[in-house]
């Protein structure tokens, strides 16, 4: 008797055709033609926090955890970094993203190639050190409970000096339809 199994490709908690399809909008969404076929790590730390003194520390331990999208300090009396994610995650959104990535697949690259784009991981540069195309690279991406919101990381790469990213916030409006509504952490050009 034999018997067939059937495993998810890039995560034990989410589909793969829930991630495939997220991505999939952004690239059609913004007509990318080239994306790098490495999956962009991430890190329990940067999404993850326990209680609320794991909060506090992750917060105020700047160097350790300046990743950390729920980080928040005070610049003075008066100002202050925030996010407030925390009014948008409920703390069972932020316990299903540890589950998330802990369930992750050991997979360092996409499996299968995106619809209407190519794996791009060694770009020729031009006279200019710049890249015909912009390179792209996505991280798994993070669902809430619901799976009406989504973190995920997004890079790209240019050239030589030229290249940045951010993690993203999506969230789905009444039309079922994908809205990036917050960048963080942006670094780069």
């Amino acid at each position: 008797m034999s018997s067939f199994s059937f495993a998810q490709t890039y995560s034990k908690v989410v589909s793969d055709s829930e991630i495939i399809g997220f991505i999939s909008n952004d690239i059609n969404l913004n007509k990318i033609k080239s994306i790098s076929s490495q999956i962009y790590p991430l890190n329990i730390n940067d999404f993850y926090y326990k209680d609320s003194a794991d909060l506090i520390k992750k917060s105020n331990d700047g160097l350790s955890y300046s990743n950390f999208i729920f980080r928040y300090y005070k610049i003075s009396r008066s100002k202050e970094f925030n996010y407030h994610l925390d009014t948008i995650f409920s703390r069972e959104d932020i316990d299903f993203f540890k589950k998330q990535i802990q369930g992750l697949r050991n997979r360092k690259y996409w499996k299968f190639k995106f619809e209407n784009t190519i794996f791009d991981d060694e770009p020729e540069l031009d006279s200019t050190n710049h890249t015909k195309k912009t390179i792209y690279n996505y991280s798994v991406p993070l669902f809430s409970v619901d799976k009406r919101k989504v973190i995920i990381i997004k890079r790209f790469y240019c050239g030589f000096l030229c290249g940045g990213g951010s993690c993203m916030l999506f969230v789905k409006n009444f039309n079922n339809r994908w809205v990036l509504t917050r960048e963080m952490h942006q670094w780069g050009e």
